[in-house]
């Protein structure tokens, strides 16, 4: 905790215990309810944009783009009507995020799934054998599947816990 600030946590949130006592269905759930609040507000506002192409798409164009380096993929993505008015509003990047048209455009029910898949995982796994799993250790895809996997497939008594460190 920082000098000066209080972190409060909502009363159905706690930071670990046994996974019987844990509503991880009930944390799923509100995740995919924040992601459909989320991809109505954003079928709302591209509706009234001529359809967009995502920056992945853009980037598999250019054989010298890379997703940290996309220099001319990232200027096309950026002039379409319905980037640019995301990114030139205060606050649709940080409510759709800068790559909102690869993100949305996987379909609703699959935005939705990914919702729920994100809801437990954290920046690190720290396993019952000791191994650490990261996204870097995996494709970012790949350690979502595994960090949920591993969690549903705890036995109810093992204590689960989220600890966040910062050095």
């Amino acid at each position: 905790m920082r000098e000066g600030t209080v972190h409060v946590i909502a009363p159905d949130r706690c930071s670990g215990g046994p996974v019987r006592l844990l509503d991880l269905h009930g944390q799923r759930a509100r995740a995919v309810a924040e992601a459909d609040v989320l991809w109505r507000a954003w079928a709302e506002l591209s509706s009234g944009f001529p359809p967009a192409r995502s920056l992945d798409d853009l980037i598999a164009e250019h054989p010298e783009a890379t997703v940290r380096h996309a220099g001319p993929a990232w200027q096309r993505y950026g002039a379409q009507p319905l980037v640019r008015a995301v990114l030139d509003d205060a606050d649709l990047p940080a409510r759709f995020g800068q790559r909102a048209v690869g993100d949305f455009g996987v379909g609703r029910d699959r935005f939705l799934r990914r919702g729920a898949d994100e809801a437990l995982v954290r920046d690190a796994l720290l396993t019952l054998d000791g191994s650490w799993v990261t996204p870097v250790s995996q494709r970012d895809d790949d350690y979502v599947s595994f960090f949920n996997t591993y969690v549903d497939e705890l036995a109810p008594d093992t204590m689960l816990v989220n600890i966040t460190y910062h050095s």
